[in-house]
């Protein structure tokens, strides 16, 4: 079973838990996982769209670097908690295998991951070229439709460029600087870009946690 064959079935699977109806039980399917990842979760009211989109996110966040779990493989065993000794028990403990399986194929035996120290450049960079992704940022004038949706004491500390590489990375450098800022500028692309692909790398990003290194 591949890794999209994986994620989907346990999408499946976590809905039929009686407790991912409301808001309350999912959230405490994310009991164990760092604050700072869950505060970078892109949530839904909507069960379907929630359990979907933090299954795709904690898949994409990988190894974490400080403990070294993984957060989909906690969000599995936090909903088996519930489940145990029932059918949906036995099947996630499946799923759970199978997670654990695929992600001890992506290290070699006997070798640890190399796992990059976050740094504020790391960060910068990762951001900006993932936030390039996005149309919204790609094009000067929506970008320039973000710029004005932030902070004016941002706004007027952005030193603006030709290049759409270097423009992106000023942004995101003058947001550092502000607390809330990398939020707000995410914010911002979010609501012209709504659940587009290209967020999901940008979610990823900002939960591995380099913005708080």
């Amino acid at each position: 079973m591949n890794n999209h064959q994986m994620t989907k079935k346990l999408v499946q699977t976590l809905l039929e838990i009686p407790s991912a109806a409301d808001m309350a039980g999912r959230n405490a399917m994310l009991n164990g996982i760092p604050k700072n990842v869950i505060m970078a979760l892109n949530r839904s009211q909507n069960p379907h769209t929630d359990i979907s989109n933090l299954v795709s996110q904690l898949d994409a966040v990988g190894r974490m670097a400080e403990s070294g779990e993984y957060p989909l493989i906690i969000l599995a065993e936090n909903g088996l908690m519930q489940v145990q000794g029932m059918r949906l028990g036995e099947e996630l403990t499946g799923i759970i295998n199978e997670l654990r399986t695929h992600y001890a194929g992506e290290v070699s035996p006997g070798k640890e991951p190399e796992i990059e120290k976050p740094s504020s450049k790391a960060f910068k960079m990762k951001l900006a070229d993932a936030l390039l992704n996005c149309s919204t940022m790609s094009d000067r004038d929506m970008r320039d439709s973000v710029v004005d949706e932030l902070p004016v004491e941002i706004r007027h500390k952005i030193k603006r460029s030709n290049s759409a590489r270097s423009d992106v990375l000023s942004i995101v450098t003058a947001c550092m600087d502000y607390e809330d800022g990398i939020s707000e500028l995410v914010e911002a692309v979010r609501f012209f870009e709504g659940s587009a692909i290209c967020m999901k790398k940008v979610d990823g990003i900002l939960a591995v946690g380099y913005i708080n290194s």
